[in-house]
């Protein structure tokens, strides 16, 4: 039985849903006719859902009316604001402020870009949606994890050890002992998150975290992710890597790592939170010819 859409759950189309399908499909056919163990989508569905893509999104008003306009999308780094199938090779991105820099081999698609919420790479390996996302947290979670309206919002530490606290205790999720780590050299803590079946809100998804700029990280009914939560300057950065039911949650993991293994973060290029990048097209220039913020 399908049931009535929540006006307080609908995802914009900014994040391109269906591109984000279409991306995973074309990726994913090259590889599963090279490898007979290729996950198969869920019997239910031949292709993947059109609501499946990185879980960043943003919220409608308390209304259900579209909610607040949005700055122009933004992409500064090498990859094309427009997104699509990444060549092997190394990439550059400072969208959320500090550069990071990391190679990708085949079987990776950039999504288009989203104003706000970083970067959001899509693998091939499944017909299952399976996402790397590049993101930061702002300190807010929400009151109730069911509602994503940004009123009902609560300060919490800027830190990775509060988040994972915050997201241990949400009775929505089953959430592992966080295990300290390094990313890129820095201190990290790694969080393995699954979300609880039969999931307790209607419609079945969790919303983690809230952005300021509206909206925030949602975890949908089946997902299982890979958080890794670190402070980069003033900043906490999240990395996560995500996939939803009948998807190759291993066969991510492996890629999502070989990325982060060849990560660097340069925080000598952030003018700090809230500060304003002049936007570009396309692919921006380098942090030292980009304009003064």
């Amino acid at each position: 039985m399908t049931a009535a859409p929540d006006p307080r759950r609908t995802r914009p189309g900014r994040w391109l849903p269906a591109s984000i399908a279409l991306l995973t499909l074309a990726l994913a056919a090259p590889v599963a006719a090279a490898s007979p163990e290729a996950s198969p989508a869920p019997s239910a569905s031949p292709a993947a859902p059109a609501s499946q893509g990185p879980s960043a999104s943003a919220s409608p008003g308390p209304d259900g009316s579209p909610g607040p306009s949005l700055p122009p999308a933004v992409r500064f780094g090498t990859i094309p604001a427009d997104g699509g199938q990444l060549e092997p090779g190394e990439y550059s991105d400072w969208s959320l402020g500090p550069t990071l820099t990391f190679s990708v081999l085949d079987g990776w698609a950039a999504t288009p870009v989203d104003a706000g919420f970083g970067l959001a790479l899509v693998w091939g390996g499944s017909r299952v949606p399976g996402v790397l996302t590049f993101t930061q947290f702002d300190g807010l979670v929400f009151q109730d994890p069911c509602l994503a309206t940004t009123e009902e919002t609560l300060p919490i530490e800027l830190t990775p050890d509060a988040l994972a606290s915050d997201l241990a205790q949400s009775p929505y999720l089953v959430v592992a002992e966080p295990i300290e780590t390094q990313v890129a050299g820095l201190a990290a803590l790694r969080l393995e998150i699954a979300t609880q079946q039969p999931m307790g809100c209607e419609p079945p998804a969790t919303w983690i975290w809230a952005a300021t700029s509206g909206g925030g990280f949602v975890l949908e009914d089946g997902e299982q992710a890979t958080l890794l939560l670190l402070t980069v300057g003033e900043r906490v950065l999240v990395i996560v890597w995500e996939t939803y039911p009948g998807g190759d949650f291993e066969g991510l993991t492996a890629a999502a790592e070989a990325i982060v293994e060849t990560l660097t973060i340069d925080p000598s290029t952030d003018p700090g939170p809230g500060a304003s990048l002049t936007p570009g097209v396309g692919a921006s220039p380098a942090p030292s010819e980009a304009p003064d913020a």
